[in-house]
């Protein structure tokens, strides 16, 4: 009975397979940028909005810039600060991430206010203290776990938090309005942000952290 339930799922994942490999949907790319065509003015830029959230998010960067400082006092190490300042570095993977996965933050056009710029996408600054802050936080939890040796499970149940914490952040970011959006066909969306991207955003800060933790310890 077992083996002909297992063979009848394979089979129709043959047919099934057949069927997905000759459907296909007409794409049009956008000329300049090669990818599907982004919001840009159809999702303007809301200044105030971009404002508030840069000046809360900053503040958590530095708070948890003087957090791994003692952190590193106590451990006598330079990996929890250095984590927490690496940080900033997030941005420059998000924003090939953003560029391929179809995310666009809005710009203000203003150049006193510009970053970089990155396969013909501009970058304000507040991009960087957003994913800065991000980093800081969630470097700073996962060494903090890591130093005291925690359970395995225990670790897992932290990294699914920081999942629904990625969530309900991005959640409240994109229905507050006029700083990012996905575009595009983005699956699991749970209200407005698509939770995929939450165990995405996770899972490269736990492979960093614990890779530098290592180090430092061989060090």
């Amino acid at each position: 009975m077992l083996r002909r339930n297992l063979l009848s799922i394979f089979g129709l994942g043959l047919v099934t397979s057949s069927v997905a490999q000759n459907a296909y949907s007409k794409l049009t790319l956008d000329p300049t940028y090669r990818t599907v065509p982004p919001p840009n003015g159809d999702f303007p830029q809301d200044p105030h909005h971009v404002r508030v959230v840069s000046i809360i998010l900053f503040a958590i960067s530095f708070t948890f810039v003087g957090i791994r400082r003692r952190e590193s006092k106590r451990w006598g190490s330079t990996v929890p600060a250095a984590l927490t300042i690496g940080s900033a570095t997030f941005v420059l993977v998000e924003a090939i991430n953003c560029y391929l996965a179809n995310v666009y933050w809005t710009t203000s056009h203003d150049p006193r206010k510009l970053m970089f710029t990155l396969l013909g996408r501009d970058f304000d600054v507040y991009v960087g203290i957003i994913w800065w802050s991000y980093g800081a936080v969630l470097s700073c939890g996962i060494f903090g776990a890591l130093q005291r040796n925690i359970r395995t499970g225990t670790l897992w149940a932290l990294l699914g938090f920081a999942g629904l914490l990625d969530i309900i952040l991005e959640e409240c970011m994109l229905m507050y309005g006029g700083i990012y959006t996905y575009y595009d066909h983005q699956p699991l969306v749970f209200n407005v942000f698509p939770c995929w991207w939450a165990f995405c955003n996770v899972s490269p800060s736990l492979t960093g952290t614990a890779t530098c933790l290592k180090g430092g310890d061989a060090a």
